[in-house]
């Protein structure tokens, strides 16, 4: 399914013709393709509805009945990656006061100037 016009040569390689000369389609199957030029409004709904009337049924999910529980898992979820950065952050700090601390300040010969990691 494209969008792209033959007329302007925007839909090269995209037939089932062209795909065989590039060997991207068997031209034993060549016989059994169909090549339809309609509107993807159009199209697009007929294939959809196709495809959803070849599936089997399935069980559906109910997820609004179930919102509640899911909303306080996520909560004590994120409460609980919170609780756990935080006390990183905490951890961090207290080890960056404890090195400040601990290490005298740098000295500075006089007459010299501290230089940047820019090299000024």
């Amino acid at each position: 399914m494209t969008d792209a016009r033959a007329d302007t040569g925007g839909l090269s390689g995209a037939t089932p013709s062209e795909a065989v000369s590039w060997g991207k389609v068997d031209p034993d199957k060549l016989p059994g393709t169909v090549v339809c030029y309609l509107d993807n409004t159009i199209g697009f709904p007929i294939l959809a509805a196709y495809a959803l009337a070849k599936r089997k049924k399935r069980r559906l999910k109910r997820l609004y009945d179930r919102r509640e529980a899911m909303m306080r898992q996520l909560t004590e979820a994120y409460q609980e990656a919170k609780a756990d950065r935080d006390a990183r952050a905490e951890a961090n700090d207290c080890r960056a006061q404890t090195l400040s601390a601990s290490s005298p300040p740098p000295r500075i010969r006089p007459g010299r100037t501290r230089r940047t990691s820019w090299g000024f």
